[in-house]
C-alpha cells in the first residue's frame, strides 16, 4: 500500500513536471526582438504632452511589475522585463513602448512579448493602453 502510494506521488511530480516544461519551453524573446516587432505593435494617440507620457507609461509598467526600466529618451523608446504569477508560474514578458510626439498630441505605441511559454503575458498591448488610459483619468 506504501509503495503504491508512493508510485503515485512520483508519477503526480513527474507529470507535473513535464507539463511545467512544455508551458515554459519555447524561444526566449529579447529587446532586440520586440524592438524590431514595432510596426505590429498597438499605437493610440493621446491628447497629452509627451512628458505626460512618459511619466504614466512608467507608472503602468511599474505597477505591472517592472523590474527595470530603461529609457531611451533619444529613441523614444521605453524598455522592460515584467513578470506575473500564473498558476504559481513566473511568466516573463518583454515590453517595449515608444512615446512620439505627433501633430495634436503624442502617439505611444507597444510591443508586449512573452519571453517563454505558453501561459498568458504580464501585460498585453491592450492591457498597457487600458491601464495607460486609467492612468490618465486619474492624474486629472
Amino acid at each position: 500500500m506504501i509503495a503504491e502510494n508512493y508510485g503515485r506521488r512520483i508519477r503526480s511530480s513527474m507529470t507535473l513536471a513535464v507539463m511545467t516544461a512544455g508551458l515554459t519551453a519555447g524561444c526566449t524573446t529579447t529587446a532586440t526582438d520586440v524592438i524590431r516587432e514595432r510596426a505590429e505593435g498597438v499605437a493610440q494617440v493621446y491628447s497629452i504632452a509627451p512628458e505626460r507620457a512618459w511619466k504614466a507609461a512608467r507608472a503602468v509598467l511599474d505597477a505591472a511589475g517592472a523590474q527595470a526600466i530603461e529609457e531611451r529618451r533619444d529613441e523614444s523608446l521605453m524598455l522592460t522585463l515584467t513578470t506575473d504569477n500564473a498558476m504559481g508560474f513566473v511568466m516573463p514578458t518583454r515590453i517595449a513602448v515608444w512615446i512620439e510626439p505627433v501633430e495634436g498630441g503624442t502617439r505611444v505605441t507597444v510591443v508586449s512579448r512573452q519571453e517563454r511559454g505558453m501561459l498568458p503575458r504580464a501585460l498585453s498591448e491592450t492591457e498597457f493602453h487600458q491601464a495607460f488610459a486609467r492612468r490618465l483619468q486619474e492624474a486629472r
